[in-house]
């Protein structure tokens, strides 16, 4: 899966298929699934995802948008007449809406999130510190001393990595601000897609969310002085969700126990 969508049609269907053999009490029926997907998937994008999860073994397989499973697993009461601004910022994409009356009013879905900020660390490695490092590497960069805005006392990490010049083996310490510059412009297409999403709310919406401040959660929501960016940049007061990186998952979950919720969200979706 890149970009939040299927890249590889076979490995998804793997991964599906040994998922649904961890499942516990199984039976000869096939189980109901929910697959969370962008809001911006195509139609073809969004056939691979069901055609990948029958083969797997699911039966009745249910697409809803990733924004309202995070806002959901985040606890915002999305079935309420109030808008909630919901900002994930996963792996392969950012996915930013206002939800109200359990379904989207308005999303934006870009393609830049926590992959793109590894691969901007690399990139800015080897054009800036001649050092090629692996992509696990980068993202322990990024997780440990990662940051969105300079720092007064920055930590730093030592890595390891391949001089591009000899070739040979070479040691580097990095610190916060180092890594600034080089996730500056991910982190710029985030608070642009916030920015966009804000532009497009109804105002009667819009009053609320000035009111509620926004809600980012995904992995990438840990990264260090985001909601401070995002907190400068649009005004409003931004938390993190209590366990940002399960929050599309615990949407989906509970979406699975409230069919009226769930026929509502499949519906927008």
């Amino acid at each position: 899966v890149r970009d939040g969508v299927v890249a590889d049609f076979e490995a998804t269907e793997q991964l599906l298929r040994h998922l649904l053999k961890r499942l516990p009490g199984r039976t000869l029926l096939r189980p109901r699934l929910l697959v969370c997907i962008p809001s911006g998937a195509t139609e073809v994008e969004r056939r691979a995802v069901t055609d990948a999860t029958r083969a797997a073994g699911g039966r009745d397989v249910q697409l809803v948008a990733t924004a309202l499973c995070a806002a959901v697993g985040a606890g915002l009461s999305v079935q309420d007449p109030v808008g909630n601004l919901i900002i994930d910022v996963g792996g392969g994409r950012v996915e930013a809406a206002v939800t109200s009356l359990g379904g989207l009013v308005v999303q934006r879905s870009v393609p830049v999130a926590g992959d793109a900020m590894d691969q901007a660390v690399r990139d800015w490695l080897r054009a800036e510190r001649n050092l090629q490092v692996g992509e696990r590497t980068a993202e322990q960069l990024k997780r440990r001393i990662g940051s969105a805005v300079k720092l007064d006392d920055p930590p730093s990490m030592r890595i390891r990595g391949r001089d591009l010049e000899s070739g040979s083996p070479r040691e580097l310490d990095i610190d916060s601000n180092d890594l600034v510059g080089a996730l500056a412009p991910v982190v710029a297409r985030i608070r642009d897609a916030v920015l966009q999403t804000l532009r497009e709310t109804p105002p009667e919406l819009a009053s609320d969310v000035v009111d509620r401040g926004a809600l980012v959660c995904g992995g990438a929501a840990r990264l260090h002085g985001l909601t401070d960016l995002l907190r400068d940049a649009t005004g409003l007061p931004v938390l993190v969700a209590e366990h940002p990186e399960h929050a599309v998952a615990q949407g989906a979950a509970r979406m699975l126990d409230d069919p009226e919720l769930l026929a509502r969200a499949v519906e927008v979706s």
